[in-house]
């Protein structure tokens, strides 16, 4: 058998028999990308019966230019898997013939094998079995994106594309999906958090990273600048908020408050105070200058997805994706009330500038306007 005739354009599934489920949703999410580049998904569930299945995993394999690896304790244990693919998978890595995405679906022993070595789209605390099922078809799709991606022609690391229709500019720094992206109070620099686990500061002209924050050991959800400018907060899927100086990069503090991932982080209008809130339930609050708690205000029923720091002050609004919005008095720390208007999770949450009504964004498709009173 030869390869060199073979493309390598097509996407190799490799997982246990025991998580056929999972693979089964795969497919029906890189459904759309594949018929849109023409490529076609190969698993070992499409060997004949008859056929000579070493062959088949090989000529798969040769024409492989991304292979999704989904990593569970019976996955890492199966025989066949380690002796039949993944050594031949990591020497195409190594060549640089294929691409290795894994995921991670169950709590296994991901860090000690060989194949952590290649960046997994979720860290190992965060596998696929502890997501909730929204946050499961948010990965899904995520990986859907970068494969589309990886499928196309490449693109240099940094660069700017030529303006098209209406866009300005586009910044192409991040090696990850973006997941955070927030404006300088100035308006000249874009601070954005990636997948990549860094923090990019880039200048809104000309599109020159000015600077990269690397304090991250996983995933930033959420970037903010203060109200000065001087100083970028920054929460991620590793449990921690960083502050960090906005010209030098360097870390000052650092918040260990939350037992899970943080997914957003907001200043107080005058700077002194910080809110972060994240798949803990919670909303803590906390000096920003020297990371000290003063409050937490907890969340009964899931995850706080979003906060929003009125204008004034002295409420806040938390989004959860339990589909309500807590409003609470920051001084007070008690309970104003809470918006039940969706019917679904609520993905984000913005005061108007009068402080007099909330906007709120949810998974039910809605956009809802309300008064704060």
């Amino acid at each position: 058998m030869t390869t060199t005739s073979i493309m390598r354009n097509n996407i190799f599934i490799s997982y246990s028999h025991k998580d056929a489920k999972f693979a089964e949703r795969l497919k029906v999410h890189l459904a759309a990308s594949i018929q849109k580049a023409a490529v076609v998904y190969w698993t070992d569930a499409q060997i004949k019966p008859g056929s000579d299945w070493r062959e088949a995993i090989e000529l798969s394999l040769a024409s492989a230019k991304i292979a999704i690896l989904l990593v569970s304790a019976d996955y890492l244990a199966s025989k066949f898997v380690i002796e039949n693919e993944l050594s031949s998978l990591l020497a195409r890595a190594q060549r640089e013939e294929a691409i290795v995405i894994p995921v991670i679906l169950s709590p296994c022993a991901f860090g000690l094998t060989d194949l952590a070595q290649f960046q997994a789209i979720n860290p190992s605390s965060r596998p696929l079995t502890k997501m909730s099922k929204f946050e499961q078809e948010e990965l899904w799709v995520d990986l859907t994106k970068l494969v589309s991606s990886a499928l196309s022609a490449q693109q240099p690391s940094h660069s700017l594309t030529s303006p098209k229709e209406n866009t300005l500019l586009t910044y192409r720094g991040h090696s990850r999906e973006v997941r955070s992206v927030a404006w300088s109070p100035d308006g000249r620099l874009i601070a954005s958090g990636s997948a990549d686990n860094t923090v990019q500061v880039w200048e809104v002209d000309s599109g020159k990273r000015f600077l990269t924050y690397s304090g991250h050991t996983d995933w930033v959800r959420s970037v903010a600048w203060s109200p000065d400018g001087k100083l970028i907060a920054s929460g991620s899927v590793d449990q921690t908020v960083q502050i960090w100086d906005a010209v030098s990069g360097n870390k000052l503090v650092t918040y260990f408050g939350h037992p899970d991932v943080v997914r957003s982080v907001v200043w107080s209008p005058d700077g002194q105070l910080i809110a972060s809130g994240g798949n803990d339930q919670s909303t803590q609050i906390w000096e920003a200058a020297s990371g000290k708690p003063l409050f937490t205000y907890q969340h009964p029923n899931d995850e706080v997805t979003d906060i929003a720091w009125s204008p004034n002050g002295q409420s806040i609004a938390s989004a959860g994706n339990d589909g309500t919005v807590h409003v609470w008095n920051v001084a007070k720390r008690n309970n104003i009330f809470i918006y039940r208007g969706h019917s679904n999770g609520v993905n984000s949450v913005a005061w108007s500038t009068n402080g007099q009504f909330i906007a709120s964004a949810s998974n039910d498709k809605t956009v809802q306007v309300w008064q704060v009173r």
